[in-house]
């Protein structure tokens, strides 16, 4: 995070945190449509990562590198959560 601090319109750096996040298993939703655990923990990772993004591009809302990873979260998070209904 330190990195987007310096400079949040960096896209490789927003890249590189997205592939960490996913080798980390932090935006892992489980296939178990019962596990809540995992869900919740996917839910609140991503919610973090929103988060932040909102926070280093509150002052440059036309920052599209924050927009992009935001939207690529959440639509890794969607077709994942749409296989498992």
């Amino acid at each position: 995070a330190t990195c987007l601090k310096l400079n949040p319109a960096n896209y490789t750096v927003w890249h590189y945190r997205r592939q960490c996040l996913e080798s980390l298993g932090y935006l892992d939703v489980s296939t178990a449509a019962d596990d809540d655990f995992s869900n919740s923990t996917a839910k609140a990772r991503i919610q973090e990562d929103l988060t932040l993004a909102a926070q280093l591009g509150g002052s440059n809302p036309k920052n599209y590198q924050i927009w992009y990873h935001r939207r690529a979260l959440l639509d890794d998070f969607h077709q994942k959560t749409k296989a498992i209904v």
